[in-house]
């Protein structure tokens, strides 16, 4: 089912996607702008047309149908929840940035940190929710002190969702989905406030709507991709949980990407077992699609130094080591947005439980980009003092001198008194 290929002649990955196409980005224009100058108005006219709301559509979610989303959410669904948040707050409490001061030759300059002031994330709707997107956003934002975190997103809402939006904190959530959101979010209707800063996957016309506003009306978090592993076995590997690993990614969307990278026996062993459990798989019409994008790669393990620079060149998503000496290729690794070490670390705990967050670069940006942490929801701001030496003055006026500016040469020069 998956194509095998020799790590001399393996495709780094398949061809990223283009920009969107101009039917999409035209969509979306059109929306934004409807959201822009007709508010809440637009808002219900979007939500009748593509989630087929009728006249009790209310955008605003009220604690009624917050209580009674409990009820339908099995108990065991909220412990896990509840686990996951309590993880994911030790790690941002753990991570979460300290002020720092320097002092330096005439002054001292202090590294000060600050939350940023309103967050909007959106959770999709579709093919299935996505409680755990909603907590990795909310509490890194919690811990960060962000005061206004609101949630968006399509009706009807999933219960699930409300649930682990309530158990996250968040008391404003708006049942508003697709561009249309991120068009509220971003300018402001009469029900939903403009915020700072928009977090969460979407489908290509929330991508296409997020990367619209971007540095215009707010920031957001990053553009992301399909979600995507890279697996490095040798013999060492449990070939059964390796195959397991590699189906729980495929089962993602028909877009997501799984790789194998591993010597020629595991490599074997690992796409036979994945070819015997896919029958099995609830989710095998998705498993079959996923798959084109996906292959293996055949490597000798006992070079690290190609199988790194595959690794890093790939930058992946998700990078699984399931290697005898998992350390030594651990060492090596340079690019990658969550790294699970050992047969005993699947790539799906990060996806809930374990405390790291599952918003990651995509699509090789791990390169250059991080994953969505509590750092994410803070800004930095410097804080200078000087001391009056007349030196750090006498330099400051030979620079702003030699760059001709006369203004700023005299401005420091007053201080020297001349």
């Amino acid at each position: 089912m998956i194509r095998v290929y020799d790590i001399k002649n393996a495709p780094l990955r398949r061809n990223a996607e283009g920009a969107e196409d101009a039917k999409v980005e035209a969509s979306v224009r059109g929306i934004l702008k409807d959201v822009r100058e007709e508010g809440d108005a637009a808002l219900k006219k979007y939500a009748e047309k593509f989630d087929g709301q009728g006249g009790e559509y209310r955008i605003r979610i009220g604690m009624d149908e917050i209580r009674a989303a409990y009820a339908r959410v099995p108990p065991a669904a909220i412990a896990a929840m509840e686990f996951a948040i309590r993880n994911q707050g030790i790690a941002c409490k753990k991570f979460k940035p300290k002020n720092a001061k320097a002092e330096t030759e005439g002054g001292s300059v202090e590294q000060v940190f600050t939350p940023i002031g309103r967050v909007g994330i959106y959770a999709p709707g579709g093919r299935a929710a996505y409680p755990s997107s909603v907590i990795m956003a909310a509490i890194p934002a919690k811990v960060a002190g962000v005061p206004y975190i609101c949630l968006c997103t399509p009706p009807p809402v999933s219960p699930v969702l409300l649930v682990a939006a309530d158990l996250c904190g968040i008391g404003n959530i708006f049942a508003v989905g697709g561009a249309q959101a991120i068009g509220a979010m971003a300018y402001g209707t009469e029900t939903v406030p403009k915020v700072d800063k928009i977090v969460g996957p979407g489908n290509k016309y929330v991508l296409a709507a997020k990367n619209m506003v971007r540095g215009i009306s707010c920031d957001i978090d990053m553009p992301a991709g399909p979600s995507e592993v890279l697996i490095v076995a040798d013999e060492s590997a449990n070939f059964d949980w390796a195959a397991a690993d590699l189906l729980a990614q495929l089962e993602h969307d028909p877009d997501a990407i799984a790789v194998l990278l591993g010597s020629e026996g595991a490599v074997r062993e690992i796409c036979n077992r994945l070819e015997q459990r896919l029958e099995k798989e609830p989710r095998a019409g998705i498993i079959r699609k996923s798959a084109e994008n996906s292959y293996a790669v055949i490597a000798d393990m006992r070079d690290l130094e190609r199988t790194a620079k595959f690794v890093n060149e790939f930058a992946p998503e998700h990078l699984q080591i399931m290697l005898k000496e998992e350390g030594k290729l651990l060492s090596m690794v340079r690019n990658a947005g969550s790294v699970f070490v050992g047969n005993e670390c699947p790539a799906v705990l990060g996806d809930y439980c374990i405390g790291s967050n599952h918003v990651l670069p995509t699509g090789g940006s791990a390169r250059f980009a991080s994953a969505l942490s509590v750092l994410s929801f803070m800004k930095e701001s410097t804080v200078v003092r000087a001391s009056g030496e007349k030196e750090l003055y006498e330099r400051c006026a030979q620079f702003a001198k030699a760059e001709g500016f006369a203004a700023h040469e005299r401005a420091v020069r007053l201080r020297l008194g001349k």
